[in-house]
């Protein structure tokens, strides 16, 4: 945060600032519940090494050693305000700020995960956002013996722009690429692999008045006036 005053106090500025990231890693949410639901004095691999299989309820071991989830997402933010006051009684502002969002989902079952056949199973999944903001307006605030006038005029901007992809694919020659590899996946050739995206966009923009006046705070008239185009019409 930095809030310097700087010209004898005419020029106030207010900047702020911040950035997150956060990684997380997942083993497959229902192995909580599959050791809940257990016989606790069954083991997990058989004889050979393999996993065992139960009639009504997942291996346990199975979900954690055999899936993996990652989630990152990072979020970055900024914003700022300056305020210009050349005489007294008017001020002159400007105001902007943008956010940037970033999040990742990446998981990945091996071979080893299930025995439907699939032979390893992957998702990729991403999304961003990124908004802008601003306004530019003048306020005067003054009286003169009996009169007494407030005005404010303006012009504002908005914008929003996102876009994901998700992808779905399986039956993986090796595990050793986990969901890095998307394309290997034979289930892209069979048509059986899925994948989608998607966009939005839209802006607001807008124009803006205001004039106040009283007269020996008896008689008061208003003014007002706005115009707005939105491309979501």
């Amino acid at each position: 945060n930095l809030s310097p005053v700087l010209f004898d106090n005419h020029l106030t500025v207010n900047l702020n600032g911040k950035g997150v990231f956060s990684a997380n890693n997942w083993a497959n949410q229902g192995a909580i519940g599959a050791a809940n639901r257990m016989n606790p004095t069954l083991p997990v691999y058989k004889a050979d090494g393999n996993y065992q299989t139960f009639a009504d309820v997942m291996n346990a071991a199975r979900c954690v050693n055999e899936f993996r989830e990652d989630i990152n997402w990072n979020e970055t933010a900024a914003t700022g305000k300056v305020t210009y006051s050349p005489i007294e009684g008017l001020t002159l502002n400007a105001i902007g700020g943008m956010k940037l969002f970033y999040h990742f989902n990446g998981s990945f079952a091996t071979s080893d995960f299930d025995n439907t056949g699939k032979n390893g199973m992957a998702w990729r999944n991403t999304s961003m956002n990124l908004t802008y903001n601003g306004e530019l307006y003048a306020a005067y605030n003054n009286r003169f013996g009996k009169h007494d006038i407030n005005a404010v005029a303006g012009y504002s901007y908005y914008s929003y722009n996102g876009q994901s992809l998700n992808t779905y694919n399986y039956d993986f020659p090796t595990d050793l690429f986990e969901y890095n590899n998307m394309e290997l996946g034979l289930a892209l050739k069979d048509g059986t692999a899925t994948m989608s995206s998607e966009r939005t966009m839209n802006k607001l923009i807008s124009f803006f008045g205001r004039v106040n006046y009283s007269y020996d705070e008896k008689y008061i008239a208003a003014l007002s006036i706005r115009a707005d185009g939105s491309s979501k019409f």
